[in-house]
């Protein structure tokens, strides 16, 4: 007999695929711009039909769930579940990618929830659909995080890394490049300021921040709430399901916090890491 859970993971991962495939189909037209978003702003083809295909999606299986967006902003189908989506998380990648840069990274970032004001530990399914790579990264809660290939369907086990001590070795990614957004000023480049010497750099998405940390490939990940946290959101349950964790500076989980109340109203940093140690390690480096 197929579960609640089961069945709401199915239909998650159906709406990224369909989400991949207005991608696909968009090509570099997706660049264009013909529609305002939540805030009156002309938005991205690309990102508003990524949205678009998984909110559609959801309505057609009928699913009762309200989704929390960056374009289309609140869209209320019902009120068994919260959904949280990121119709193009890495916008300057996808742009990069239309231009030949076949390295960026960029995805469509989707988190389940069980009610309408949930904790971040009420997740019931996280995915990213890494469009560029055809990577669908997805989990089910407690069921451990699967790095799944387009191509042959073929679903492979992943993991965070084993390391719990923090010096100049640890692989760090750090939400951080020369932008006027406030949040970079006032909040990261304090802690980037004290990581002279270390190994940390930036993919511009973090959705590839959090894969790469999911999958053992990066031991840190640094960023901030801000815009409704809709990346940090769906990337708890990849995270917390590949073993690592994500606390604030006093050192303290977010798992407990209410998605709808915290962080929505200021910068609260985040730390990422694949153990607490490592994570204990960063904030006493860069306090």
């Amino acid at each position: 007999m197929v579960s609640e859970i089961d069945e709401i993971t199915r239909i998650s991962n159906d709406a990224l695929k369909r989400a991949y495939e207005s991608h696909k189909r968009l090509g570099i037209e997706g660049l264009e711009k013909t529609r305002r978003n939540q805030f009156g702003e002309f938005t991205l083809d690309a990102d508003w039909d990524a949205e678009e295909s998984v909110i559609k999606t959801f309505d057609e299986y009928g699913v009762p769930i309200t989704i929390i967006s960056e374009e289309h902003g609140i869209v209320a189908l019902g009120s068994d579940f919260l959904g949280i989506l990121d119709g193009l998380d890495g916008t300057n990648r996808y742009r990069a990618f239309m231009s030949g840069d076949t390295a960026a990274r960029y995805g469509t970032m989707l988190g389940i929830f069980k009610g309408t004001n949930p904790t971040y530990d009420d997740y019931l399914t996280s995915s990213v659909m890494e469009h560029p790579t055809r990577r669908l990264v997805t989990t089910t809660k407690n069921r451990g995080v699967f790095d799944v290939n387009l191509d042959d369907c073929k679903a492979v086990s992943i993991k965070v890394s084993s390391e719990r001590k923090f010096d100049n070795k640890t692989r760090i990614l750090v939400d951080y490049y020369p932008s006027e957004y406030d949040f970079h000023r006032l909040v990261i480049k304090p802690y980037v300021d004290k990581l002279e010497g270390f190994n940390f750099r930036t993919l511009r998405s973090s959705e590839a921040h959090y894969v790469d940390l999911a999958s053992g490939e990066a031991d840190l990940v640094f960023e901030c709430t801000r815009k409704g946290n809709l990346e940090i959101t769906v990337a708890y349950g990849l995270i917390t399901e590949a073993g690592g964790v994500m606390i604030t500076p006093d050192g303290k989980y977010i798992g407990p916090r209410k998605y709808r109340e915290f962080g929505q109203k200021e910068y609260v940093p985040i730390i990422t890491a694949s153990t607490l140690e490592l994570a204990r390690g960063f904030l006493q480096h860069t306090k």
